[in-house]
């Protein structure tokens, strides 16, 4: 909204009769004869704004002139959105990045809440932004669900909201699981060749003994049946 005030105390132009003519910066030109102009904006900038004024009297023609101001539009705060996943890991380094759709610069002021507990007195981290992206690293403590509490605001808008996280226990890693069962089965393998190979040894040392003993009462027995005896 935007209006000209005209100073008149003694009432002295109140027969005057003005022509406005208003320069919205756009491209876009208005005109009629009401000293206010309301207007939106579809697109934020800054843009410069110039109001014409004119008159149909000869007499009032000093009183015409050209003002001008610039301003800035801006976009309100419309979302603010995690882009990321809702689950992770504790005691790990977690990178969050939030996105805010509004003009920029903005306050933002970000809080997390264990068990989406308020603390008392409540407290946030203030940062202030000159894009649209927010990058996070934070690092869970402890297992369970937390409250991510985010407020944004700018010139002409605020907006607030919460995620629920949830922290789960960090997994076993397979690089690391993998190289451990190659070792213990490994060891497993050396253990048992180690012990069955004295075992093997001594049954086929036995055996062969058994054996030379059978070869010898054979042959000896074998003998005494072709031995002659005199008469």
């Amino acid at each position: 909204m935007v209006s000209f005030e005209l100073s008149d105390p003694r009432h002295n132009l109140h027969s005057v009769t003005f022509i406005y003519t208003w320069d919205l910066g756009n491209g876009e030109v208005r005109k009629g004869s009401a000293p206010f102009l309301k207007y939106y904006y579809t697109l934020p900038g800054n843009y410069t704004f110039k109001l014409s004024i004119g008159t149909n009297n000869p007499q009032h023609s000093r009183m015409t002139g050209l003002y001008s101001v610039d301003l800035t539009v801006l976009d309100a705060v419309r979302s603010i959105e995690l882009r990321g996943p809702l689950i992770y890991n504790v005691d790990e380094s977690s990178s969050l990045s939030f996105l805010v759709g509004g003009s920029p610069p903005v306050w933002m002021c970000w809080r997390v809440l264990s068990d989406c507990q308020t603390p008392s007195p409540a407290s946030c981290n203030l940062v202030r932004l000159y894009g649209n992206i927010f990058n996070l690293n934070y690092t869970f403590t402890s297992v369970g669900t937390y409250c991510l509490d985010l407020s944004v605001r700018n010139n002409i808008s605020n907006l607030q909201t919460s995620y629920d996280i949830y922290v789960q226990s960090s997994p076993v890693s397979l690089l690391f699981i993998l190289p451990c069962a190659a070792v213990i089965v490994a060891t497993l393998i050396f253990i048992s060749v180690s012990v069955c190979r004295p075992r093997q040894q001594s049954l086929m040392s036995k055996a062969l003994v058994a054996d030379r003993n059978y070869l010898s009462f054979t042959d000896i027995e074998l003998r005494v049946k072709d031995a002659t005896i005199p008469l």
